[in-house]
């Protein structure tokens, strides 16, 4: 009776770090910012690179990876889109927030959690940083509705 060769791959590795990947670079960028972004990026990638490596060993493993890598690409992307959006809408109305216009510029750098940091080390009350939301709120439902 003829043994069956059995080839060991990476792609249980390659899942997990594309998977990781994913959550990094969008849940991570949303909260840090830029710098897990490129952290989260180079996870998916190594998940893709040892997909593509147990897939060329095996011939069939594999395949989890390299797919959720690339999701894992797409979804940070999207991630760090948003950030940059959202900056960009409130560079339009900087003049009239004088609390968070500022901060809003750095939005990409920092994600939400630095955001948020940088709102309570300004030294404004709750209550003042709450109606600039309000008024942010207003502003953008304004100019969405005129375009």
């Amino acid at each position: 009776m003829e043994e069956m060769e059995y080839k060991k791959g990476h792609g249980g590795l390659a899942i997990l770090l594309a998977i990781l990947g994913l959550l990094v670079g969008t849940l991570g960028t949303i909260g840090f910012g830029r710098i897990v972004f490129f952290v989260g990026i180079g996870l998916a990638v190594l998940g893709i690179i040892l997909g593509i490596v147990s897939r060329v060993q095996t011939g069939r493993k594999g395949l989890g990876g390299i797919i959720w890598g690339i999701i894992a690409i797409l979804l940070s992307v999207g991630s760090f889109m948003f950030l940059n959006g959202m900056s960009d809408i409130m560079k339009d109305h900087k003049d009239k927030l004088p609390i968070t216009g500022e901060l809003f510029e750095e939005l990409p750098a920092k994600g939400l959690i630095g955001f948020s940091q940088a709102l309570v080390d300004s030294g404004h009350t709750q209550e003042e940083i709450t109606k600039e939301f309000e008024d942010a709120a207003k502003m953008i439902g304004d100019s969405s509705s005129n375009n």
